[in-house]
C-alpha cells in the first residue's frame, strides 16, 4: 500500500521494491513466527506463554527482529519512511512489554491503532487518498476489540489503551519525520 502511494517511489526499480518487501516479511513475520514455533514445541511453552509477564519474551524477540529489519532497510537507497515504520513497530512492542509487566494490555488493538495512525498520518503528510483503507482498518479495529472483550481476553480499558498507544506512537513518528 505504501509503495504504491508514496510520491516518487513508483520510479524505484522492481528489484529494490522486492528487497524491501522481503526484508519486511522476514523480520516481521518469518523470524517471530519461527521463534514462537520453537517455544511452543519445547516443554517450556506452557510455562512461557501461559503468563502475561512471559509474553514479554515473544514481544522482545519480535521487536528485536523488526529493529534488525529496520537497520537493513536503512542501508538501502529508499525513503527513510520504511525504516521509521519498522522502528515505530519496535517501539510499540517495547512499550507493550513494559506495560504488560504490570497490567495486561491488548497487543492486537495496539497493532490496529498503529495501522490506523499510519494510514491517517500518511494521508495528511503526503496527501495520499487512503480513506477507504482507513475506514476498513477502523472497522476491523472495532471488530477485533469487540471480539477480545466478548471472549474475555481483555477488558475495554485494555483494548482502548492498546489502540491509543499504537496510534500515538505511529502517528507521532510519521508526522515528526
Amino acid at each position: 500500500l505504501i509503495m504504491n502511494h508514496i510520491p516518487g517511489f513508483e520510479l524505484y526499480p522492481g528489484r529494490i521494491k522486492t528487497i524491501v518487501l522481503l526484508i519486511v516479511f522476514l523480520s516481521s513475520c518469518v523470524l517471530p513466527i519461527s521463534f514462537i514455533g520453537l517455544i511452543t514445541r519445547s516443554q517450556l511453552s506452557t510455562k512461557i506463554m501461559s503468563h502475561i509477564h512471559d509474553r514479554a519474551i515473544s514481544y522482545f524477540f519480535t521487536a528485536f527482529s523488526i529493529f534488525l529489519g529496520a537497520q537493513l532497510l536503512g542501508r538501502l537507497p529508499i525513503p527513510g519512511l520504511f525504516r521509521f515504520l519498522m522502528i515505530g513497530s519496535s517501539i510499540i512492542l517495547i512499550l507493550l512489554i513494559a506495560i504488560s509487566l504490570r497490567w495486561q494490555i491488548s497487543g492486537h488493538t495496539a497493532s490496529f491503532g498503529g495501522i490506523v495512525a499510519t494510514l491517517i498520518a500518511l494521508s495528511l503528510k503526503y496527501g495520499m487518498d487512503l480513506l477507504p483503507g482507513i475506514i476498513v482498518m477502523v472497522i476491523l479495529s472495532g471488530v477485533i476489540g469487540t471480539i477480545l472483550i466478548y471472549n474475555e481476553k481483555n477488558n475495554p480499558a485494555q483494548v482502548y489503551a492498546g489502540f491509543i498507544i499504537g496510534f500515538l506512537v505511529m502517528f507521532s513518528l510519521i508526522i515528526l519525520i
